[in-house]
């Protein structure tokens, strides 16, 4: 079914509907709340589709949606949840093939979430799942998921947590002392001074503990793109 929102075409199918006599509506909403995904996925869409259930009763479909993917489209998986607040769990078995004017994303397996976005998997390297943090940001990306650098994993505490960030002249930038304003909103590239900053690369520091009592330590430089 051809569905679009400001211009923009987001066709979503139903391949395999169980149910008795179900009328289901589907829409596409472009205004992307932030949500979370199993595991350390990453939204890649800037769209996400809810279904709902007019008449019947619906038990769920396979379903195909149509979205013009960036780049890689390589473990890119279809995510559901029953509420934008609640975490998005992968559906798996997801294909990818090329339609003309955007890409076609299906799965083989039965989706009965009523949310419906495209996400794909964080591979976090050996001996860092103690927790995640992307290294790069883009303030104005139409996907709000791409527009801060959060901070994820269930092993750290909020004893002792630091996050800080300098300019290229040792300046502080940024300092939040709060996991859980990590976690939820993160660092958005705004300055403590107020405004944000340049495009460029900015060292970090991330110091915290975890559930075990080992103390944690990291540096780095984050990337923001404009």
């Amino acid at each position: 079914m051809p569905i679009g929102k400001a211009g923009g075409y987001y066709p979503m199918e139903l391949l395999n509907v169980s149910g008795i006599d179900p009328v289901v509506q589907v829409e596409a909403f472009d205004q992307m709340p932030v949500l979370r995904l199993d595991g350390y996925g990453r939204v890649v869409s800037s769209v996400y589709w809810k279904q709902s259930t007019l008449s019947g009763t619906y038990l769920g479909s396979a379903v195909s949606l149509g979205y013009d993917l960036p780049g890689d489209t390589d473990g890119v998986d279809i995510y559901q949840s029953t509420s934008e607040t609640d975490l998005f769990t992968a559906a798996g078995n997801t294909s990818v093939s090329s339609e003309v004017g955007y890409d076609k994303i299906a799965t083989t397996q039965v989706v009965t979430g009523s949310l419906l976005v495209i996400g794909k998997p964080v591979v976090v390297a050996p001996g860092s799942e103690k927790f995640y943090f992307p290294t790069s940001l883009w303030p104005d990306a139409a996907n709000i998921d791409n527009r801060s650098v959060r901070v994820f994993g269930e092993q750290l505490t909020d004893d002792g947590f630091l996050f800080v960030v300098y300019n290229r002249w040792g300046q502080l930038v940024f300092e939040s002392r709060s996991l859980e304003f990590m976690s939820e909103n993160g660092w958005t590239g705004q300055q403590q001074s107020g405004g944000t900053v340049a495009s460029g690369g900015y060292p970090y520091m991330l110091k915290g503990k975890l559930k075990s009592g080992e103390a944690l330590e990291q540096k780095g430089m984050i990337s923001v793109v404009r």
